[in-house]
């Protein structure tokens, strides 16, 4: 029985997805409006619309600029159309003059029957009856998506494409003048119009996400093999038109992207945009749940390693800013970078380092001997050597997805943070001397426990669980 969902790649479904109520905020119609929407040709925009080649920057902000663009791509084949659907339904709740939408609630697949419909005692009744099951919408919809999602989209869609909602409303206002009556009769000839409206709008925003050989000119189309494949991978699902169920085949294939293996320990390890002080008072509130000196290493990565994470779990690594469904193949780059981080803050911390190493891209050429004895200071020695063994991977992740990842792993598993103390401290007594050596030697413990640590993760992260 497959039952997860692919994951990120598969996040390119190329399928319609959920509803929501997300009240945007229109401005009331205007003269200025209405000649607007006298001259706008539907044909025209929509041609524009499939024209449009969207820019890395575009894709990050349909999610409010918490995953890059290459992961971005992705969502925003699953985001974008439910998007497009709860607009046409504010346009037409307007026009029918009305409540906004109510609050979200999944797809049901149920259609009312003929007694409900016969009943419902006003034409807003009968079209809430009708609202929740219009084809646009689908009943896993709500494992795709918060509500705040859509409403980010929908804020990024009235900026950049503000002909969609003219589209919605010219269309409604022409089935439906203002003065006239509503009944459910009314009610029943928008509501087809709003699905021919809406299937067109789709057509446009699918082309316009999908492969164009002008707009390879964004970083998903880089040359790394790895990101190709993942890109065949989402243009072959998205032209599918159909969900592809596959147990966590998304982990695997997000894989392909980055190399998170336990022996690869040379990933981005900068500190947090935390303040000293905020950074500081984290490290030594977790750091003194387990005082280094009780535990023993190996019982707390086997604790680690068997440790089940629920989906409420992979949601708070993100903030509760993705479901679990996309959270969980992004976890595969995310903790392994955070657990990269959290150690080098607790490095930086055993050797009386400044905690402020900014971000920055690796060098990739290796400091010279000569460059690694004229180092003024130990530190500026561990500048030069952590430059080009510490990768910083900008591809798929922002720095402000990092520190919600660190703050999951220190709530979650503060045995983290005093494994990385504890094998420090082990190495290099607080009193004692720091010079080159030292730094050599905790920089090789730091690569060391680092591995031990992501393995014990991806244990967690690879475990594939079935649904009953």
């Amino acid at each position: 029985m497959f039952v997860s969902h692919l994951l990120i790649v598969c996040t390119c479904l190329g399928t319609n997805v959920l509803a929501g109520v997300i009240t945007g905020s229109i401005s009331s119609s205007t003269s200025t409006d209405a000649e607007r929407l006298s001259f706008l040709d539907m044909d025209v925009e929509l041609a524009k619309i499939k024209d449009t080649c969207l820019s890395d920057a575009d894709y990050e902000q349909m999610t409010g600029n918490y995953v890059k663009a290459f992961l971005a791509r992705g969502v925003a084949n699953v985001w974008v159309p439910e998007s497009v659907a709860i607009i046409g339904f504010q346009e037409m709740r307007k026009v029918l003059k009305f409540s906004p939408p109510h609050t979200w609630q999944s797809h049901n697949d149920t259609k009312p029957t003929s007694a409900e419909m016969q009943s419902a005692s006003t034409p807003e009744a009968y079209y809430d009856l009708r609202e929740n099951r219009i084809a646009s919408r689908h009943s896993y919809a709500g494992e795709w998506l918060f509500q705040h999602n859509v409403a980010t989209v929908i804020e990024f869609l009235d900026a950049r494409f503000p002909s969609i909602r003219a589209m919605f409303k010219k269309a409604f206002e022409a089935k439906h003048p203002k003065n006239e009556v509503v009944d459910k009769l009314v009610v029943d000839q928008l509501i087809n119009e709003y699905s021919e409206i809406f299937e067109k709008i789709d057509s446009s925003t699918k082309e316009m996400m999908s492969y164009k050989i002008k707009c390879q000119n964004s970083q998903i189309f880089q040359t790394h093999y790895a990101t190709r494949t993942l890109f065949l991978l989402h243009t072959c699902i998205v032209f599918s038109g159909e969900p592809m169920f596959v147990t966590h085949f998304l982990i695997v294939c997000t894989c392909l992207g980055t190399n998170v293996r336990a022996d690869v320990t040379t990933r981005s390890n900068s500190s947090t945009t935390s303040t000293d002080a905020e950074l500081q008072s984290t490290i030594s509130s977790v750091t003194e749940i387990i005082p280094s000196s009780v535990f023993d290493t190996d019982d707390e990565l086997t604790k680690i390693a068997n440790t089940r994470l629920s989906d409420t779990d992979y949601e708070q690594m993100t903030g509760n800013n993705l479901k679990a469904i996309i959270a969980r193949p992004l976890s595969n780059m995310l903790l392994p970078e955070c657990i990269a981080r959290l150690g080098r803050q607790e490095m930086l911390a055993a050797l009386k380092f400044s905690p402020n190493h900014p971000s920055q891209k690796n060098n990739d050429t290796i400091p010279t001997e000569t460059e690694l004895q004229n180092a003024s200071t130990p530190e500026a020695y561990y500048e030069l050597k952590s430059l080009w063994r510490q990768r910083i991977d900008c591809q798929f992740l922002f720095e402000r997805s990092v520190t919600t990842g660190i703050e999951f792993l220190d709530a979650r598993f503060p045995s983290i943070r005093v494994i990385f103390k504890k094998a420090f401290e082990e190495k290099h007594p607080r009193n004692g001397v720091i010079d080159k050596t030292t730094v050599d030697v905790i920089m090789n413990e730091y690569s060391h426990i680092t591995g031990r640590v992501i393995k014990a993760i991806q244990e967690v992260l690879y475990r594939f669980e079935w649904d009953d």
